[in-house]
């Protein structure tokens, strides 16, 4: 029986890849305790402090630029994103990685917006500047979506260019933190959403990229 269970553990630290599955196994425990608080419709005092504090620092000018980055961050422009990408990898012959692309952007929508944010029904801050945002904040669907797209395209790359990979990871993230940092500026989320969204986005990508390996390695058996 133990050895059984060794084996299964070790086939999936394998598929999932050492790095990223201990990875996600640290994000976890945090994100179980936000997951506790949002459930309770809790919003800590702190992030209240930090929204306001976020219009006091920020001039207009840098707001603006913080305005585009959220807008770039939009399902729309993701979607584009995502079909060309697709396209892209399709013409170079990568079916697996294109697969793999699709089915994680498309699950990880349905997932946020048909059961995560029903299930949690935690209600944006108020006096908000985008009016455009509706429904409900936790987890963000930016900060889940686009860490799952932008994460995994810069992996591709990362695999393509490996000397490149810190630049690669490094633009990536940074990215990813000026669109959280436009949600809570224009008060879509607040920061728990944010930090919540990059933690579903990450496990759920790693979630994928083990399914995807899995398959792959018994189509190879067969």
């Amino acid at each position: 029986m133990k050895s059984k269970l060794y084996s299964w553990f070790y086939s999936l630290v394998a598929a999932t890849g050492k790095v990223r599955f201990y990875i996600s196994l640290f994000i976890l425990f945090p994100l179980i305790f936000l997951i506790q608080e949002a459930r309770q419709k809790k919003v800590f005092e702190f992030e209240v402090n930090f929204l306001q504090w976020l219009h006091e620092v920020i001039n207009p000018i840098i707001g603006y630029i913080l305005s585009v980055f959220y807008l770039i961050g939009d399902t729309q422009i993701a979607a584009v994103v995502v079909v060309t990408s697709i396209g892209i990898l399709c013409w170079k012959r990568y079916w697996r990685e294109a697969m793999t692309l699709a089915f994680a952007s498309l699950s990880v929508l349905l997932l946020v917006d048909e059961i995560l944010k029903p299930f949690f029904a935690r209600r944006r801050p108020p006096e908000r500047i985008d009016k455009t945002a509706g429904g409900y904040g936790f987890p963000s669907g930016h900060a889940t979506g686009n860490l799952v797209l932008y994460f995994y395209l810069a992996s591709l790359l990362a695999a393509r260019y490996p000397k490149l990979s810190i630049y690669i990871y490094g633009v990536t993230t940074l990215f990813l933190i000026l669109m959280g940092l436009s949600s809570m500026y224009l008060r879509v989320h607040w920061p728990s959403d944010i930090i919540g969204g990059y933690a579903f986005g990450y496990i759920w990508l790693t979630i994928c990229l083990a399914i995807i390996n899995f398959s792959s390695k018994k189509e190879k058996k067969s």
